[in-house]
């Protein structure tokens, strides 16, 4: 993994990020593939997880750094209908260098439908690109 233009990120333990996200078709199981399942998708839900956790980052960033998720471990307990409006929340349990690692959860209507661990790292966001695009010229 590249490193982080920064020595060590400043990211106090214990910073949560909180968000809403409608969920709209797209984000369907259907959608993903599993015809005629019309409530919110394992991935979509995951997706939310890292919008929140990637935010809750953003103000200890500089402009030229960026965040990649790293690592997923995480339970789908519940189901929400299309449509709904899923609350998420990303708390901050370790900073090590560049490296974040929260607890997230999405919850629908006071229900559990996700929790579990996300990682983070924050990393030059021109090295990064750079190094890929080189992983993807030597074909």
């Amino acid at each position: 993994m590249p490193e982080s233009l920064s020595a060590m990120l400043d990211v106090p333990v214990g910073l949560e990020n909180r968000l809403t996200i409608t969920s709209s078709r797209k984000d369907s199981a259907e959608s993903f593939g599993n015809a005629g399942v019309d409530v919110v998708a394992t991935p979509a839900l995951i997706g939310f997880l890292e919008q929140a956790a990637g935010r809750a980052l953003k103000p200890y960033m500089s402009p030229d750094e960026v965040t990649l998720g790293t690592m997923i471990d995480v339970q789908h307990l519940g189901a929400a209908p299309v449509g709904a409006a899923i609350d998420c929340t990303a708390r901050v349990t370790a900073v090590d260098d560049n490296r974040v690692t929260f607890a997230v959860e999405a919850r629908w209507n006071g229900r559990t439908l996700m929790k579990g661990r996300h990682g983070r790292a924050v990393v030059d966001g021109a090295r990064f690109f750079r190094r890929l695009e080189e992983m993807t010229s030597e074909g």
